[in-house]
């Protein structure tokens, strides 16, 4: 069931109508979409998610796509490709500078829009930013995960820990929808 939220404007009319996407009843067999923002340990993160979720949660497969920068939305073509795969969710992973949270929030909303289930990976440092875009779209907040900033530094080990850590938090974004106002920060 979509959830729908009107925003008031100064009339008392509708600005703007926030609407999440059905959650997914469970991964098991499923295809999900990994957009990595280019930062340090993105790829890292997904070749992590990629073996966990297949043997935690049996998905079916996860798909890798790479922004070509992290501060501006997934261009239209990148979209037009994510969305003709046709994933039952998307991962849109790690947002950490203000910038990344600007455009992560405008992808999460568009593929949200579209009927995907989406969660954000930011960092901690910008989750009141990341909140307030949010809001400003019409979203109490939309899906994320909350990791500790920044995660330049850590090895493929601490990448590894780190997606062992969230795993659960990741799918019960994609899978909860009575989970999804009330939000999992990681």
């Amino acid at each position: 069931m979509s959830e729908s939220i009107n925003l008031p404007g100064s009339d008392g009319e509708s600005t703007s109508e926030a609407t999440y996407a059905d959650r997914i009843d469970d991964l098991e067999g499923k295809t999900l979409a990994y957009v990595d923002w280019g930062k340090p340990n993105g790829e890292e993160l997904y070749d992590c998610f990629e073996r966990r979720f297949t043997e935690e949660f049996g998905i079916e497969e996860l798909l890798y796509y790479r922004k070509p920068t992290p501060s501006s939305p997934v261009p239209g073509d990148l979209m037009e490709e994510i969305m003709a795969a046709d994933p039952d969710g998307v991962i849109l992973a790690i947002a950490d500078c203000g910038s990344c949270n600007s455009s992560v929030v405008v992808d999460a909303k568009t593929f949200e829009e579209k009927g995907v289930p989406t969660v954000q990976v930011i960092t901690d440092k910008f989750l009141d930013l990341n909140t307030r875009i949010s809001e400003s779209y019409g979203y109490e907040k939309l899906p994320l995960i909350t990791v500790d900033h920044p995660t330049r530094y850590l090895d493929s080990e601490e990448v590894d820990a780190l997606a062992e850590r969230i795993q659960w938090s990741v799918h019960t974004q994609l899978t909860c929808e009575e989970c999804l106002l009330a939000g999992d920060d990681g």
